[in-house]
């Protein structure tokens, strides 16, 4: 381990938070085979899924989505919920209809200014 991360202790957490979706995206080739065993358009269709989900798990553990701090972390919370289910639930159209139905909600929502 690289010297810097051992004298700083907040280095080495940011390193970890950085690697959390790498590491998550690891699993998913449990529920979409697909990604590794069969060649062909199901696996790009997989492939966006799993993109899909790590970029949601990183914006809920990076973004900020309103100026509060209660309802910011009840919606990260509802968006990583809803990343891990497009990530493993194994039938595409379950998981691409989370991520739908949460970006329509999203996208009514007013926005919070601060």
């Amino acid at each position: 381990m690289p010297a810097s991360l051992l004298r700083y202790p907040g280095a080495l957490w940011q390193a970890l938070k950085l690697c959390l979706p790498i590491t998550i995206m690891t699993f998913a080739i449990f529920t979409r085979s697909r990604l590794v065993v069969n060649p062909g358009w199901g696996m790009i269709a997989d492939m966006l899924l799993v993109a899909i989900a790590c970029w949601g798990i990183t914006f809920s553990r990076f973004g900020q989505m309103v100026l509060s701090r209660g309802p910011g972390v009840m919606l990260r919370a509802a968006q990583a919920l809803v990343s891990f289910v497009v990530m493993f639930h194994p039938d595409g159209y379950v998981a691409l209809g989370a991520r739908w139905s949460w970006c329509r909600q999203r996208s009514t929502a007013p926005i919070a200014t601060g």
